[in-house]
């Protein structure tokens, strides 16, 4: 599954990557693929509440302005030499 093969290569570089279920969570982006499948990559804190799940703050509200072009670069990168390699 593509899923496990990323989640294994970013484990290699952060140990704290992991994989998390959010296919069929009602408003999640990746809820109107749940037919055919998706992963998501993205950079979530740990918060406390919904099921001691994760939370991305601000995204998709006025506040969602930040970036950090050096992980997206990294995970960008990763996926490339996945893609690549098959």
């Amino acid at each position: 599954m593509v899923a496990d093969e990323l989640l294994s290569i970013f484990q290699k570089d952060k140990k704290e990557s992991q994989a998390i279920n959010m296919g069929w969570i009602p408003l999640n982006d990746n809820y109107v693929f749940k037919e055919e499948g998706a992963v998501l990559l993205a950079y979530m804190n740990p918060t406390i509440g919904w099921k001691g799940g994760y939370y991305i703050k601000n995204i998709h509200s006025p506040l969602d302005v930040k970036t950090d072009l050096n992980k997206i670069k990294w995970m960008t990168d990763q996926v490339s030499d996945y893609i690549a390699a098959r």
